[in-house]
């Protein structure tokens, strides 16, 4: 296992060729505060946009996009 210490500096693709795409992908989104992995957890609790904001949904429905 990588210690994250051991990336501190450096860059996606420096991460990827020292230890694999997957470990550069989970670095990048540790180390985003404004991110984070979709887990089960969020899957079982998700709704869909017509159940949360009918009234929105609805409404860009029926405006055209551009």
């Amino acid at each position: 296992m990588v210690r994250p210490t051991e990336l501190t500096g450096l860059t996606f693709d420096e991460i990827a060729e020292l230890y694999g795409e997957e470990v550069a992908i989970q670095a990048g989104i540790a180390s985003d505060p404004d991110t984070f992995e979709l887990d089960d957890e969020w899957f079982r609790r998700a709704r869909p946009v017509t159940e949360v904001h009918p009234h929105f949904n609805r409404t860009h429905l029926k405006t055209p996009h551009t």
